[in-house]
């Protein structure tokens, strides 16, 4: 509360719809927009509705995307609750794009489309002919950057996914947040060079993607489905060992270790591709 020209003024953070609160400053510590409102000075308990509020009125989520391949780099994304600014972006080398995620985006993905023409026909991870991917997530073969946060619990989910095959190395570096709060997705080597004949896609003759066994042969055993859908039935194999033992933090297979997974809490992300 603070007096201007004689007439009392307060001001409140709107995290909820039709809230009753007492004559005071209401905050989180992740607020929404902020509303001047009118008093009622009877009984000095005031009424309001998030509805009077304009902007975004949930709790968002910053994720960084960080180009530092030697190439232009197309990033797509896509998850539940929300798609920002139309799921993609170019970005050049070294350039950076800030994305804003709702608190509640789960099974949210990230990956980079490389080696795209101006109708966006590319060479790893193309979603169409668009910058944006409007929630269609990229095809088979490429890195993906995984998150899963809920509204109403403070852990964040994040991982590195390996598990459809690689085309660029991707990291997940959280900030200002705590918990495991580690940097994951280095890999050993570039998997491009060392990737095993039979799973590598060359175009123009170049290597632009290592494919899983699951992306290559869509074999039950390899994508862990059917017969082979839990952890008792579907197990490592030398094609996922491949990937494992280069990238060690990341997942290989659907029922890798479950270190592959970080939980954090309330934090905000970079995610760097290359």
């Amino acid at each position: 509360m603070f007096n201007l020209h004689g007439k009392y003024h307060r001001f409140l953070r709107v995290f909820t719809n039709n809230v009753s609160c007492a004559s005071r400053f209401v905050s989180r510590s992740y607020g929404v927009s902020l509303a001047k409102l009118g008093l009622n000075k009877a009984d000095r308990n005031d009424f309001y509705d998030e509805s009077f509020v304009d902007g975004f009125k949930s709790p968002r989520r910053e994720i960084n995307l960080i180009n530092n391949c030697g190439n232009k780099i197309w990033p797509g994304w896509v998850g539940k609750n929300g798609i920002p600014d139309g799921g993609g972006a170019t970005l050049d080398v070294g350039a950076s794009r800030i994305i804003h995620v709702p608190d509640n985006w789960e099974s949210g993905r990230i990956w980079a489309r490389t080696g795209c023409d101006d109708n966006f026909n590319c060479d790893t991870g193309g979603c169409g002919n668009s910058e944006r991917c409007d929630g269609r997530t990229g095809e088979n073969g490429v890195s993906v950057a995984e998150f899963t946060f809920k509204k109403d619990d403070p852990k964040d989910v994040y991982d590195i996914s390996l598990v459809d095959g690689f085309n660029v190395q991707i990291k997940i570096k959280p900030n200002a947040g705590s918990g495991d709060y580690k940097e994951i997705g280095s890999c050993s080597e570039d998997l491009l060079n060392s990737c095993p004949n039979e799973s590598k896609v060359e175009k123009n003759g170049r290597i632009v993607k290592c494919e899983s066994a699951c992306t290559k042969l869509q074999n039950s055993e390899y994508c862990c489905t059917g017969q082979h859908n839990t952890s008792e039935t579907c197990h490592s194999t030398n094609f996922s060992r491949f990937f494992k033992d280069r990238c060690h933090d990341s997942y290989s297979y659907a029922y890798d270790d479950p270190s592959s997974t970080v939980v954090c809490y309330n934090a905000n992300y970079e995610v760097r591709f290359c």
